[in-house]
């Protein structure tokens, strides 16, 4: 079934927002785009704001870096555990499109907010729903999306609409017929596998099955507590983006 409020609301999302938001970057020096579109972003409520939040709390450094191969990237430092996201520069060039900027921050965001999440269709869809959700807070739409701001994007353009056409057990299944590993499949894999340990008494290996069957089923009560913001989020915004 597909998220049918979605697919009518964000057909007819606000273009007056998307335009103030726009305008707005172009009245900016290079140097302040950044903080700017972050505080746009902290000022829509919903995914953007939380995002912003988790870069402020954990230090996480957000400029532009010519260093990042392709359009946005992260890192994070392994001595210090201090983590960047880096946006590619051409993304500063006039005329400054926040919602593409913010849609990359949240995306290399999700990643690292993820990082002890196991990799899964799961964390995929979870990781696409952060930079679309952030897209049409600052005023996007569907049709945008195509080409943002004069500028197409593929890569986003493709997760943003994983989002907008599946809720997130169909956007699980999508990410499995396109090779991704679900929770469920790890779990079944890692117990056959624990099982075998304790068969051959390899208490080691025994015990690092454990702990990874701990983390997945940690993993799957976070996606179910994911379901229900993702409700709270299509609740919360349905007439801001009538």
């Amino acid at each position: 079934m597909k998220k049918t409020l979605v697919a009518v609301i964000l057909a007819c999302a606000a273009a007056t927002a998307g335009a103030q938001v726009q305008t707005a970057g172009q009245a900016a020096g290079p140097s302040r785009v950044i903080d700017n579109v972050m505080v746009a972003m902290y000022d829509a409520p919903g995914t953007g704001e939380m995002i912003v939040q988790y870069v402020r709390d954990n230090g996480v450094s957000v400029a532009f870096d010519a260093r990042v191969p392709g359009r946005s990237g992260h890192a994070t430092d392994a001595k210090t555990g201090k983590s960047m996201i880096g946006i590619n520069p051409s993304y500063q060039q006039e005329p400054v499109s926040y919602r593409r900027i913010a849609a990359r921050i949240a995306k290399e965001a999700a990643e690292l907010m993820l990082a002890d999440f196991p990799e899964s269709a799961e964390k995929r869809y979870i990781a696409a729903s952060r930079m679309a959700e952030t897209y049409f807070e600052l005023g996007g739409t569907r049709i945008d999306m195509q080409n943002v701001d004069g500028v197409v994007d593929p890569e986003a353009e493709k997760l943003v609409f994983l989002w907008v056409e599946n809720a997130p057990d169909e956007g699980v299944r999508v990410l499995k017929g396109q090779g991704a590993q679900t929770l469920d499949e790890r779990i079944a894999w890692v117990t056959k596998e624990r099982q075998e340990m304790i068969n051959y008494s390899m208490t080691d290996w025994e015990e690092i099955y454990t702990r990874e069957l701990e983390q997945l089923h940690s993993a799957k009560a976070q996606f179910q507590q994911f379901k229900k913001y993702e409700t709270d989020w299509l609740m919360s915004h349905s007439s801001q983006l009538q």
